[in-house]
């Protein structure tokens, strides 16, 4: 099982249990992209709630699933090498 297939069924598993506690008697919600789309939008109101800037939040989330794309499919792109500056050595 792949990084991304763990992070998949955890992602699932985190649905599921949003969409039981939002609609009890739908077994099916946490499976559509209404459900994705509510839990989204419920934790945009929880990092404000919690003085989180939303749109950084958004734009971090878009950055790390773009990385881990990356990493599930070339592990290689990830390693340090000399050339090559990141931010873990700013």
């Amino acid at each position: 099982m792949t990084a991304n297939q763990k992070r998949v069924r955890q992602a699932r598993c985190a649905l599921k249990a949003y969409g039981h506690n939002r609609h009890p008697v739908r077994t099916d919600f946490y499976e559509t992209e209404e459900a994705i789309t509510d839990l989204i939008a419920d934790l945009y109101h929880l990092a404000q709630s919690e003085n989180i800037d939303v749109e950084a939040v958004a734009r971090q989330a878009l950055e790390h699933f773009k990385a881990e794309l990356i990493a599930d499919t070339n592990p290689d792109s990830l390693k340090r090498t000399p050339n090559r500056i990141t931010s873990w050595q700013i």
